[in-house]
């Protein structure tokens, strides 16, 4: 493979361990760290059985995120009111994952759809001539998937070390800074993927899949610093 070139095609061979190395050792090991050798060959991966605990780890991530805007939002706009019609569904550790798990099939669902369709939109952009849509989706929920875990395995931690939700929240511990990193890993690992199985644009790729969405990252996560810094 010429990584010099502007174009990269379409990945043929099949990676020779995917058929014997176990499916978590895949997504932990492969996926996080050789992601390259991760997408060369999906053709186990892309099996419904795969895809869908993987959409919906992605969609129990986005739930645990939105959870924690609307606890932002309360702050933001001191509502007493708001904070106490939050507090009724998550008073409690089983409460709240009652509710995550409930949101997270509605978010995967439209994760899969919708950003999926996005993704695929973008995809086209960078160059690419009639894309598969269900491989484009695969490598999105995936790629995406480097995001989910931490923040689903993260919020487990907090789970076993709080009584509920609200103590964790309110804990003001900073590690937990740490899993913003993801987000931009997964950029790389999502960037990555699409060179790896489709023939595309390499500056254009860069721009839609790493440069645009990070700058995105940044702008959020330096609004929410800005707020706590006051």
């Amino acid at each position: 493979m010429n990584n010099d070139s502007d174009q990269i095609g379409v990945i043929s061979h099949p990676n020779p361990l995917s058929k014997h190395t176990p499916i978590w050792q895949e997504l932990v090991i492969e996926l996080f760290f050789q992601p390259r050798k991760f997408f060369s060959d999906l053709s186990i991966l892309m099996q419904t059985k795969y895809v869908i605990p993987v959409t919906w780890a992605f969609g129990i991530s986005e739930a645990i995120d939105k959870i924690d805007e609307e606890m932002l939002k309360s702050e933001v706009h001191t509502s007493s009111n708001r904070m106490q019609y939050i507090a009724g569904f998550i008073d409690t550790w089983p409460h709240y994952w009652m509710v995550v798990l409930g949101y997270g099939v509605i978010s995967a669902l439209f994760l899969w759809w919708v950003g999926g369709w996005w993704y695929h939109k973008r995809l086209v952009w960078c160059g690419a001539v009639d894309p598969d849509v269900r491989l484009t989706r695969v490598i999105y929920i995936y790629a995406s998937f480097v995001i989910a875990a931490p923040s689903v395995i993260f919020t487990l931690i907090q789970t076993a070390m709080y009584d509920n939700y609200f103590q964790s929240y309110n804990s003001g511990d900073l590690w937990p800074v740490l899993i913003l990193i993801f987000p931009f890993w997964s950029l790389i690992t999502s960037y990555t993927g699409i060179r790896t199985t489709f023939t595309v644009s390499k500056w254009k790729a860069r721009t839609w899949f790493i440069i645009l969405p990070g700058l995105l990252y940044l702008v959020i996560f330096g609004g929410v610093f800005a707020y706590f810094a006051q």
